[in-house]
């Protein structure tokens, strides 16, 4: 059963990222800290949201440098 909720809290964690995809450093810091939840408790990391992560990363470094 636990492996039903995984999906929707990823998919709750994707609509929060396009909510803030206008500032990607906050959406990055969002992801984050719902990564580190998923290390915390012990639970593989979905692909989908590594591959977030690396998009944001690149976004966010863009952004900073003025881009």
């Amino acid at each position: 059963m636990a492996e039903l909720g995984a999906p929707v809290a990823v998919a709750d964690l994707v609509r929060t990222i396009d909510d803030n995809r206008d500032d990607p450093c906050v959406a990055y810091k969002i992801l984050q800290q719902s990564m580190a939840e998923y290390i915390k408790t012990g639970a593989e990391i979905p692909a989908a949201l590594r591959q977030i992560e690396k998009d944001l990363s690149v976004e966010c470094f863009a952004e900073s440098q003025g881009r």
